[in-house]
């Protein structure tokens, strides 16, 4: 048997859309590929409304997101980016950054008894303490594609105008991890109250462990959304090729595949993946690209949907993004593609499902003496037909 505790990162960010995928200088077994693409200069200020640069923003319309927004720009669902951090203090995230009121700051206790000392805004199990503070970049831009603020007169708006961002530092500053880090993020995240969670980044090899946390999650009805990886091959990274788990590869400008984005068996959706503006470390922007910012994309439009219907299960939630998908070419789950790209507005249109309970017991009546006994059975399913999991009963 094959044991593997160390996995390979594919949080990927390349310096042009036409640059070389290159590593980051790193010793860890996960390892970021490319740079973000600093240099300003690139942006041409288009303004609508009062985000300078929601011009740049290409993909709202090619996913019909302001279509949307006439329905619902979102709620305060907490979303977990397990990630580099985020840059905390960026205008961005002004109201935005999850806080845990049951932790008294900088004390040096476990306030809440979660086993995690001063964790106010998240933890950092990279270098096992509360700083979750970015110093790479990729996870303050995942942060800001899912829930920048819109309409603040700084640089871009998020998908999810309310969307409050828990960051969980899963990753080391140079983007680099290992598979018992993220694992127990992803069981932070959960137990902290995450609705949904972005990890977009990857592995090659599938583990036992990061298996049972990404169950742990579909099963206490927290969605994951993955990055599909950036390694041009036909085969799906971990977690994203877990079959619970919302895949997403990255398309270009023309809707086209990405020539450096991974495809196959278990990809879900593409989204655009390339030119894609972001918000950057020390207050700034930059221009970014890889499946990592196709798939952050996608997890604010899917917080689009439990806006729209807070109960809706993780399976529930991937049937509704893959059968609103917009279809490219012959797309089917084993495609360059997966299903298509996401249309937000006809996954915000979609009626609410109802849920209805059937109830049946092994003994019927029953006596109460305190002796004898019956096994009450209730069985929720949704107006599809679909079982319902943890639904509270009254």
């Amino acid at each position: 048997m094959r044991s593997i505790s160390k996995i390979f990162l594919a949080l990927y960010l390349l310096t042009t859309v036409i640059g070389q995928v290159q590593a980051s200088p790193n010793t860890s077994d996960f390892q970021v590929s490319g740079t973000i693409n600093r240099n300003q200069s690139d942006f041409q200020v288009a303004q609508i409304a009062t985000d300078p640069y929601f011009g740049q923003q290409w993909y709202l319309n090619t996913m019909q997101i302001p279509q949307a927004w006439d329905y619902t720009t979102g709620t305060n669902i907490i979303v977990a980016v397990i990630d580099t951090g985020v840059e905390l203090t960026h205008p961005e995230f002004a109201g935005r950054i999850w806080t845990n009121s049951d932790e008294i700051p900088n004390n040096n206790k476990d306030d809440d008894g979660n086993g995690y000392i001063d964790d106010i805004h998240g933890y950092n199990f990279a270098e096992k303490n509360a700083q979750v503070t970015d110093f790479h970049g990729h996870g303050t831009g995942i942060a800001s594609l899912i829930a920048a603020n819109a309409n603040n007169g700084q640089g871009i708006a998020g998908v999810n105008h309310h969307a409050t961002i828990m960051p969980v530092k899963g990753l080391n500053n140079a983007g680099g991890g290992e598979y018992g880090d993220v694992v127990k993020a992803i069981y932070y995240a959960v137990d902290n109250g995450a609705r949904i969670i972005n990890m977009s980044f990857g592995a090659a090899y599938p583990d036992a462990n990061l298996q049972d946390a990404v169950n742990y999650a579909i099963n206490n009805n927290v969605a994951i959304v993955a990055a599909a990886g950036n390694a041009g091959t036909d085969k799906v990274l971990y977690p994203a090729a877990y079959r619970s788990v919302i895949s997403v590869g990255s398309l270009s400008r023309t809707l086209k595949k990405s020539y450096f984005t991974n495809y196959g068996v278990g990809l879900d959706l593409t989204a655009p993946g390339e030119e894609i503006a972001i918000a950057d470390l020390d207050g700034g922007y930059s221009q970014a690209a890889g499946s990592s910012f196709a798939a952050a994309i996608v997890t604010g439009i899917a917080s689009l949907a439990i806006a729209t219907q807070p109960s809706i299960s993780p399976a529930q939630l991937e049937s509704k993004l893959t059968s609103t998908a917009t279809p490219l070419s012959q797309a089917s789950p084993s495609s360059d593609f997966g299903y298509g790209v996401p249309n937000a507005l006809a996954l915000v249109q979609l009626p609410k499902l109802t849920q209805s309970a059937t109830i049946s017991a092994s003994k019927n009546p029953i006596i109460a003496n305190g002796i004898d006994e019956s096994v009450v059975t209730i069985k929720v399913t949704d107006s599809t037909g679909a079982p319902q999991s943890n639904i509270p009963v009254t």
